[in-house]
């Protein structure tokens, strides 16, 4: 039941994702306002905006212009669903699971803006590091993990400073976005331990 709910959060969540992708690249406030087609900018209704089904029901076209609309908008809502899905299968709730179901939807964000912007927006990027450290501190206080807390350091000195490397190598082959979001993954994966796979329960 505790997955069965994770996923359809992450579906919710995956909704919200593809409003970052739209508004966040232009510069358009992502906080407030209502869901809009990307085509007439009409505002979508409640029952419009159900993740997945509304975009069968509706064949793939807005209710107003009869515009397509992309499949990206359930592939996404589908993989936040799913990756929200298997972290809770893998670590359950806590402060831990909360930072990698945000993971999961930004870096989702992340790469489906880069896929057709070639940038990483700082807003994303700078929100995942923020939650990073009040997360992985939170979790470190409740549990006693310090010692993890001190690898998630090194795993961002780590990640980071070999994306940075790459970077002033070869500066056109990557972009300097993909250093800072180097930063936040390797404390990620550095308080989880390298070895630490998502498939194998601990």
């Amino acid at each position: 039941m505790v997955i069965l709910a994770a996923v359809a959060l992450g579906l919710l969540c995956g909704s919200f994702a593809n409003v970052l992708i739209a508004r966040v690249p232009s510069g358009e406030g992502w906080v407030r306002g209502s869901s809009r087609c990307p085509t007439c900018r009409h505002d979508i209704a409640w029952y419009d905006n159900i993740p997945v089904l509304s975009w069968l029901v509706l064949r793939r076209r807005c209710r107003h212009c009869k515009e397509p609309i992309s499949a990206r908008y359930p592939l996404v809502e589908l993989t936040v669903g799913v990756l929200f899905g298997l972290v809770a299968w893998q670590f359950g709730s806590g402060a831990v699971t909360w930072l990698l179901a945000l993971s999961a939807l930004l870096t989702v964000a992340l790469t489906a803006i880069d896929l057709e912007h070639h940038r990483l927006p700082d807003a994303l990027v700078f929100t995942l590091a923020g939650a990073a450290v009040l997360l992985l501190v939170a979790d470190a206080a409740l549990s006693g993990a310090w010692a993890s807390l001190g690898r998630a350091g090194l795993g961002a000195l780590a990640l980071g400073g070999f994306y940075f490397v790459l970077w002033f190598v070869y500066p056109k082959g990557l972009g300097f976005g993909d250093v800072k979001l180097a930063v936040p993954i390797g404390a990620i994966l550095g308080y989880l331990g390298w070895g630490r796979s998502p498939w194998a329960r601990s």
